[in-house]
């Protein structure tokens, strides 16, 4: 019993920390602002009473401040993660789908993107695919059709009683959403918004089961810590709706790696 509320408070604490990740940058200008009045009063203080304390305060606040804020302005969105043993999972659930948060490549290069929508896929030797937004399940043409006109039938139309064959978006609006909830006008549009983010066996560092906390929610969750491109460590983290998907990709890649173990 006495474990069980360790766990509530614990969870209590990150679902917290989720809230102040996301509002980090209001923080921050609240921070600023308070530093402001702190550095007038010091201000006032040193006129009326200079000393070299007051005059060392006047400089080094706002160069602490500002350096603390560009700091963390350069930082990806922050993830809260709570690493958990995953003994008490469901059994294992397929999925194709996750949110992943990590760094995804597209047209302008590699950019952090926090809890999107992915499609998740693991490569022969046990590496992680993940693009984002899922791909559509047709083909160029078919997806082209996923955006038609918002023109009205003609009175023709109406009279033969056709109707605009429903996009596949229809059925799989999640599909065309964004993180900001905005729609794809256009296929092209589209396009230009996937993104690639994919992990080699090789790479993997280390595979934790967890919860991923954003604002007041949370999800069961795996992070990646792995080798990107350059030699650095960083990490990339799947959230799943269900205990049981995270089960099923922890399998994946834990059963991969014992496969790999066990045969070298």
């Amino acid at each position: 019993m006495r474990r069980g509320g360790e766990d509530a408070v614990e969870d209590a604490a990150y679902r917290l920390l989720g809230v102040l990740l996301l509002a980090r940058r209001g923080l921050v200008a609240a921070v600023a602002v308070g530093g402001v009045v702190v550095w007038y009063a010091i201000l006032g203080q040193t006129v009326r009473q200079p000393d070299a304390m007051g005059l060392l305060a006047l400089v080094a606040l706002p160069l602490l401040l500002g350096g603390a804020a560009w700091r963390l302005f350069q930082l990806p969105p922050g993830v809260a993660f709570r690493p958990t043993a995953a003994r008490d999972d469901p059994p294992p659930q397929r999925t194709a789908r996750c949110q992943a948060s990590g760094y995804f490549d597209g047209r302008r290069g590699a950019t952090w993107r926090l809890l999107a929508r992915a499609s998740l896929d693991f490569d022969a030797a046990g590496g992680v695919r993940l693009v984002s937004p899922p791909p559509l399940l047709a083909g160029p043409a078919e997806a082209r059709q996923a955006f038609p006109t918002r023109a009205q039938p003609t009175a023709a139309q109406l009279r033969a009683g056709e109707r605009t064959p429903y996009p596949e978006w229809v059925y799989q609006p999640e599909t065309l959403v964004g993180p900001s909830r905005l729609v794809y006008h256009s296929a092209a549009d589209y396009e230009r918004a996937v993104a690639r983010l994919a992990i080699p066996r090789g790479a993997l560092v280390d595979v934790r089961p967890g919860w991923q906390y954003s604002g007041f929610q949370r999800w069961p969750a795996l992070r990646l810590n792995y080798h990107a491109a350059d030699g650095a460590l960083t990490a990339a983290y799947l959230a799943f709706p269900t205990a049981a998907q995270r089960a099923w990709a922890l399998a994946c890649l834990v059963g991969r790696q014992s496969e790999q173990v066990g045969g070298g």
